[in-house]
C-alpha cells in the first residue's frame, strides 16, 4: 500500500499537484518510512512553498541516509543551503 500512496504522489508531483503529492508522500511514510520518500516529500515542499517543513524533510532524508548515497546526499545538503532559514525550522 505505501508503495501505492508513493507511485500516486509521483503522478501529482508530475502534475504539479505538490500539495496532494505531498499528503501521498506522508502517507506512504506512514506505512513504510523510507529515504527515497522522505526525499521527494521534501521535494514537493519545497516545490510547493513550505519551506520550513521542507526544510526539516531534507534533514531527516540527510539523518536516513547518512554517507551511503553521497550524490543525492550533496543535492539535498545543497538545496537545504540555498533555503532561506525561518524560526521554524531546525538549523544545522
Amino acid at each position: 500500500m505505501a508503495d501505492a500512496h508513493s507511485n500516486l504522489g509521483n503522478i501529482l508531483a508530475k502534475q504539479g499537484w505538490h500539495r496532494e503529492a505531498a499528503e501521498e508522500f506522508r502517507r506512504a511514510l506512514e506505512l513504510k518510512p523510507t529515504p527515497e520518500t522522505t526525499l521527494k516529500l521534501a521535494v514537493v515542499l519545497d516545490r510547493s512553498g513550505r519551506v520550513g517543513e521542507a526544510i526539516v524533510e531534507y534533514q531527516r532524508f540527510l539523518d536516513q541516509v547518512g554517507e551511503s548515497e553521497p550524490a543525492r546526499a550533496a543535492k539535498a545538503r545543497t538545496r537545504l543551503s540555498q533555503l532561506p532559514a525561518s524560526s521554524d525550522s531546525i538549523a544545522r
